[in-house]
């Protein structure tokens, strides 16, 4: 978006083995904000899919993540 503000995203697929009916899904979205040149916030919601999750335990899971970092 700027030198301040940028979107982030990603998306993993991950088959078990030869059955690609058998998977694991994750993506993010989220923004990074630049507070200082080194230092930084993200905000992200992350979603995981499992297409066959153990017994007991839901297919999905999503989560809000808020992270400061720091570039060197």
């Amino acid at each position: 978006m700027n030198d301040v503000v940028a979107l982030v995203e990603s998306v993993a697929y991950k088959p078990k083995g030869k059955d690609f009916n058998d998977y694991l899904l994750n993506a993010e979205a989220g923004v990074k904000v630049s507070l200082t040149t080194e230092l930084y916030l993200k905000l992200s919601v992350v979603d995981s899919y499992d297409s066959t999750p153990p017994e007991g335990t839901k297919r999905n899971d999503v989560s809000v993540i808020s992270f400061l970092g720091v570039s060197l």
